[in-house]
């Protein structure tokens, strides 16, 4: 894992993956639910707020349906995750600036309610994008050898950086005045579609020798592959190899 080429890129796309999901924002909105609408201006009651938390868990459960059964492989995975990050980046946009208006003065409800389905839309939108990516996309890479090792490792740092996201979430509210912290989550947003454009494949129908060969080229040079490339790669890397051995 460590010392081939191919195979540390792979641990690299994993925790990179597993870390931009969670500076997206989505788990610090799932957590901090009830304080964030409360930053909005709704949930003043705690019998309307468990109404819009537990609404909020259950629309996240048939966003994941949806994207897991229909969009990941409808949309292929790249084009899954732009739709997704670019939702959530929008999202978070206009919550902060929402909140930012809200503290300067009365606002109207419509915007109010507008920043409510903010929530809700960018939701779908980690549904359909950064959820994909470690969990999906992080299953795909590994050869059946160190599948499992690379899953374990992945895990323990998606468990870490969710430990991180949620132990600073509410220093980052405080620190940045509430709002600066959705524009912080919409940077990663952002660096998180460069991400994608540059350096992750679509692995839909893609097989693991494929996937070697790309991952031994450039770092940066996934945008250039189609699933045709990297079948023409692989039959490149099997004859080398052939030629090798004679």
């Amino acid at each position: 894992m460590f010392t081939v080429r191919s195979n540390l890129r792979r641990l690299q796309q994993s925790l990179v993956s597993y870390a931009l999901a969670q500076l997206s924002g989505a788990n610090s909105v799932t957590s901090y639910f009830v304080p964030i609408m409360k930053l909005l201006g709704a949930g003043g009651s705690s019998k309307e707020s468990m109404f819009l938390s537990g609404m909020y868990s259950f629309s996240k459960l048939w966003y994941i349906l949806i994207a897991s059964f229909i969009l990941v492989d409808g949309l292929g995975r790249r084009r899954s995750l732009f739709l997704g990050i670019t939702v959530q980046t929008l999202s978070h946009v206009y919550i902060a600036v929402f909140i930012k208006y809200l503290q300067q003065g009365p606002v109207s409800n419509s915007a109010k309610q507008a920043a409510i389905a903010a929530l809700f839309i960018h939701a779908f939108g980690y549904a359909v994008g950064l959820f994909v990516l470690p969990y999906v996309f992080g299953g795909e890479l590994w050869p059946n050898r160190i599948r499992a090792l690379g899953g374990a490792i992945g895990q323990t740092f998606h468990w870490l950086f969710i430990y991180a996201m949620a132990y600073g979430t509410p220093g980052l509210l405080h620190a940045t005045d509430n709002w600066g912290a959705f524009l912080f989550f919409a940077g990663f947003c952002a660096l998180g579609l460069l991400y994608v454009f540059f350096m992750v494949p679509d692995t839909a129908g893609v097989s693991v020798e494929q996937l070697d060969e790309l991952f031994n080229g450039p770092w940066f040079g996934a945008y250039k592959y189609k699933k045709v490339d990297l079948e023409v790669m692989s039959t490149v890397g099997t004859v080398r190899e052939e030629i090798l051995k004679d």
